[in-house]
Formats: structure tokens, C-alpha cells, sequence
């Protein structure tokens, strides 16, 4: 997995979470999954390729974007330990501030 470090998404719980490219099983193409606002993630995801674009849609357009933690910080359903990920946006409540590495 490729992570864009130089944006941080402060989730309630503490952990840290950075947009995550992601491989396309059908096309093999990697790219991070951003989704606009008032669009759902199964009709709506956009591939963008530069991270630059990234942090702009997610800041300045409210963009939600794929994002996981670095490390497990969750205990899933197993009750092994594993990595908090999942569709996030700065303006959700779980989000509580966000930072921009330059």
C-alpha cells in the first residue's frame, strides 16, 4: 500500500489516518479513491493519481477520501488487531482536525 504522508486525518480516537492508493482488481491500476460530496462510494469514486490534487479535493472541495492507519490500532471482528481504514472526510464528526505535512 502506498500512503500520501503529507496529510493527516486526526480521527476522535487519537489514530492517525493518511489517504491510501488503492490497485483496481479489473484494471490493476493504483490510484487513491476520493468521492465527491452528495455522491455515494459505489456510483461516485474518482481515481486521482497526484497527490496534490488529493489534498485539494479533500480540503478545499470536501472530498472524502480511502484512508488507513499506519499500524493496527482497532480490534476487528477476530479479535485480532488490525488497521483502522475506511472512507473518511474532515467535515464528519469522527474527524476531528487534520494536518498538512509540506
Amino acid at each position: 500500500m502506498t500512503y500520501l504522508d503529507e496529510l493527516e486525518l486526526i480521527h476522535e480516537s487519537g489514530d492517525v489516518l493518511y489517504p491510501v492508493k488503492i490497485t483496481r482488481k479489473t484494471s490493476g491500476k493504483a490510484a487513491f479513491h476520493l468521492v465527491p460530496p452528495g455522491m455515494n462510494k459505489k456510483d461516485g469514486t474518482i481515481e486521482v493519481m497526484e497527490p496534490s490534487d488529493v489534498i485539494s479535493l479533500v480540503i478545499d472541495n470536501g472530498h472524502s477520501v480511502r484512508c488507513s492507519t499506519l499500524v493496527a490500532t482497532v480490534v476487528g471482528k477476530s479479535g485480532v488487531k488490525i488497521k483502522r481504514k475506511g472512507l473518511y472526510k474532515i467535515s464528519e464528526k469522527s474527524i476531528t482536525k487534520y494536518n498538512i505535512k509540506k
